[in-house]
């Protein structure tokens, strides 16, 4: 989620110093530089925010990792392996096994009652 928050920071900090103006810059009547104003580059940057946070909140829907690691989604939930009767935490979506400290803040409820 850090990795979208920056991006993000990234955006916002990018589209003050390049919107508005013809050059790139911010619009000032007083600048002869900047004194053209753009509604194209204006219209870009409102898209690339809106961009940009309806990527976190789909990265937030799917509870996308984040990071470096690539951008897997992952879910962890508890499940009771009654055949050794131990609590292991799964990958809800995949089913695969993962770190237990990845459901320590999950509540311990038998997600997989099969198993």
């Amino acid at each position: 989620m850090h990795y979208f928050r920056n991006i993000i920071a990234i955006i916002c900090i990018t589209s003050f110093v390049a919107a508005c103006s013809k050059r790139g810059g911010i619009y000032n009547e007083k600048d002869p530089r900047n004194n053209q104003f753009s509604v194209v580059n204006t219209l870009l940057v409102g898209v690339a925010v809106v961009g940009a946070v309806a990527a976190m909140e789909d990265c937030r829907r799917h509870k996308c990792a984040g990071g470096s690691g690539g951008g897997f989604y992952e879910d962890p939930e508890w499940d009771y392996l009654q055949a050794s009767g131990q609590w292991v935490c799964r990958n809800a979506v995949n089913g695969e096994f993962m770190l237990i400290e990845k459901c320590y803040v999950k509540p311990m409820v038998d997600n997989w009652p099969d198993t």
